[in-house]
């Protein structure tokens, strides 16, 4: 008869994996082995309540269970009341259809035998330490298994199955150098030992070593964004911060303080950290465009209607401007300042300082003392080497041409053709500054 114990633990189990019960189509697969069978987790049960789950594990202490943390719709000719009552194969792998927590198996990667408690423990404290911190704060269980244990990590909502491919694909990634996270069950088909249960294996009693507190789940669409961005979005945002050094430090301040949701008065609904809203760029009735807030690295907005949209200005057909970065599927997506350029037609340098008047946030531009000289040598120096004049009073630069022995006038991207083809400078701040230097000589 299952002990009072074993009963407890199954129901916490429970209630972090699910926290409610489900009702129609939707039901959890518990897998199981048969005493004689050696060849593992081949069939499986359903249930919809825990107490159908406690009443099923009942004196079969000689079989090994596994619990999907997934919740899947079934045939409809097996969804029968009677359904406890059927035990056939496995079938999550089709039904798969969302989650709310991540389990990882945690064991020694050259031991498989079964584990003393001090092992077990010297075992989960190495893991613990070297796994990433925001997989630390959302760690809710840990528990022993037998021959290793398992960090029972919380989400902050249910997960369906695009998005669980990306956050296991992130943990995977996160504990890439951990030798001690089993990589083979990073699969979400895969079933994880529930817990409660006896591992018939090393004939021990499973159970729940530590409930913590004061946990912080992974926010799943802060994962997905992360997975989403490319390498070259992430380019063009270090390049946005190296040309202007003097904005680095205004440019995070004025993120971390405003929301993109307030300042374009964006309309929407709010579920965690993610707002749907109606796209402050294009006219539509259902939203596509996303915010996804962050206090500490600043919003961030993905536009899924993509890059051609009609103006709600002028009612034409227009294409998001080239400067604004991507995600892996091609979508558009913006920070605070990307998407005051757009919708107020200003420069990056203009967005910056309008927004930081904004926030609050006081900008100071450091003196250039050398690109001011290296600017005034450039000018010297094109003077020496090109035989022109420039006439203030008109405005125009004059060449002397030693066929005719006559100054003629030259075109106004004079200069900056020259900057360009015989000195390869490609900035068009630093040449106008080049441009103007010379006319004031």
């Amino acid at each position: 008869m299952i002990m009072v114990k074993k009963e407890e633990t199954i129901r916490k189990i429970w209630d972090v994996y699910f926290a409610e019960e489900f009702k129609g189509k939707e039901w959890i697969e518990v897998d199981y082995t048969l005493p004689e069978d050696k060849k593992g987790f081949r069939y499986a049960f359903h249930v919809q309540t825990v107490e159908e789950l406690i009443e099923a594990v009942k004196n079969k202490e000689d079989r090994n269970f596994a619990i999907h943390y997934t919740v899947k719709e079934l045939p409809v000719e097996q969804g029968h009341p009677d359904f406890l009552k059927y035990w056939g194969k496995r079938l999550t792998q089709q039904y798969n259809k969302k989650l709310k927590v991540i389990v990882i198996d945690i064991e020694f990667p050259d031991k498989h035998e079964k584990l003393s408690e001090s092992e077990f423990l010297s075992l989960m404290s190495e893991a613990f330490k070297i796994l990433p911190e925001n997989i630390q704060n959302a760690v809710k269980l840990v528990n022993f298994t037998g021959g290793g244990g398992q960090f029972v990590i919380i989400l902050d909502r249910w997960a369906y199955y695009q998005e669980i491919q990306q956050v296991v694909s992130y943990i995977k990634e996160k504990t890439k150098d951990n030798p001690y996270v089993d990589k083979t069950c990073f699969n979400t088909s895969q079933g994880q030992r529930l817990i409660g249960t006896v591992n018939t294996k090393y004939g021990v009693e499973t159970y729940i070593y530590k409930e913590r507190k004061n946990v912080i789940p992974l926010c799943v669409d802060d994962i997905l964004l992360e997975m989403e961005v490319s390498e070259e979005a992430e380019k063009k945002v270090k390049q946005e911060k190296t040309e202007y050094p003097e904005f680095r430090e205004a440019i995070d301040e004025i993120k971390r303080r405003l929301r993109i949701v307030d300042i374009f008065k964006l309309e929407g609904t709010k579920s965690g950290n993610r707002w749907d809203c109606i796209c402050p760029i294009h006219p539509e009735r259902n939203p596509s465009f996303k915010v996804f807030e962050n206090l500490e690295t600043g919003d961030i907005a993905v536009d899924y209607h993509g890059r051609s949209h009609v103006s709600k200005i002028t009612g034409e057909l227009t294409e998001i401007p080239d400067w604004v970065r991507e995600t892996k599927d091609g979508l558009p997506y913006f920070d605070i300042i990307d998407l005051y350029r757009i919708l107020k037609n200003k420069s990056f340098k203009e967005a910056v300082y309008e927004l930081g008047q904004i926030a609050g946030v006081e900008i100071k531009e450091k003196e250039k003392e050398e690109e001011k000289k290296k600017v005034r040598d450039i000018s010297l120096e094109l003077l020496q080497k090109f035989n022109f004049i420039y006439e203030g009073s008109k405005g125009d630069f004059w060449v002397y041409d030693e066929d005719s022995g006559l100054w003629k006038p030259e075109a106004e991207d004079f200069l900056e053709n020259i900057l360009r083809k015989e000195y390869e400078y490609s900035k068009s701040n630093f040449i106008n500054e080049v441009i103007k230097d010379v006319r004031s000589l």
